[in-house]
């Protein structure tokens, strides 16, 4: 298994090569059989930052793929909820992610201005809800459930970056909760192709039913490969 961890100096995530994304090879993880339910459901496009993505030699794939559930959601009818990285934290607030992670977007020298923004391919609307973050989970001190709950969503479509760090640990707080977190495995992206394997098959044993692309699309009113 190649893993590729941060640097012990800068704690940076390091530059990530191109490698297949998963396929329905990952879906035998699979633990339960939910179905998704328009009404009930909002896509979650998760960390799709300039800071996070910039790190891929070649995002196309994924990114191409999200494009595609976030026009197939918005011909459903369901919200789209992105989530982000807090800029320029100082070292209190950001707390034992310091630690983990160093001073995070903002902090580093070479820095851009528009680190924080989410990258332009998914340029937000006033349609869309935007959740700051502060740690991996997207429920934590964020007043999201509280949002979902107001809306009637018990359903997640959760996409975006990375698998092994806020994916799963939103997926597994939405869990807690008793939301249903549908994870698209090649909606998706982590440091290496043994992450992203390794977090597909531990949240699918713990918290979600991963899905295709066209799976989604497809229980959105949307033709496979359209």
């Amino acid at each position: 298994m190649a893993i590729h961890a941060a640097s012990a100096t800068t704690r940076e995530v390091p530059r990530i090569a191109p490698y297949p994304l998963p396929g329905a090879e990952m879906l035998k993880f699979n633990r339960v059989d939910w179905a998704i339910d328009p009404r009930r459901a909002a896509l979650f496009i998760h960390d799709a930052q300039n800071y996070w993505i910039r790190r891929f030699e070649d995002p196309g794939p994924m990114i191409a793929n999200i494009l595609r559930l976030r026009s197939a959601a918005r011909r459903a009818g369901i919200p789209a909820i992105f989530s982000g990285g807090r800029y320029g934290d100082t070292r209190e607030m950001r707390g034992l992610a310091y630690d983990m992670w160093g001073p995070g977007i903002g902090g580093y020298s070479g820095n851009r201005p528009d680190d924080a923004a989410i990258i332009p391919e998914l340029e937000m609307d006033e349609r869309d809800l935007y959740i700051e973050k502060a740690r991996y989970s997207a429920f934590f001190k964020t007043g999201l459930a509280a949002r979902l709950a107001e809306r009637g969503i018990d359903q997640l479509i959760l996409c975006g970056v990375y698998c092994h760090h806020g994916c799963l640990l939103t997926a597994a707080d939405a869990y807690m909760r008793d939301i249903k977190v549908f994870f698209v495995a090649d909606g998706s992206a982590d440091h290496n192709r043994a992450y992203h394997e390794m977090a597909l098959s531990i949240m699918a044993d713990l918290c979600v039913k991963n899905v295709l692309t066209d799976e989604v699309c497809t229980a959105l009113g949307e033709g496979v490969g359209a």
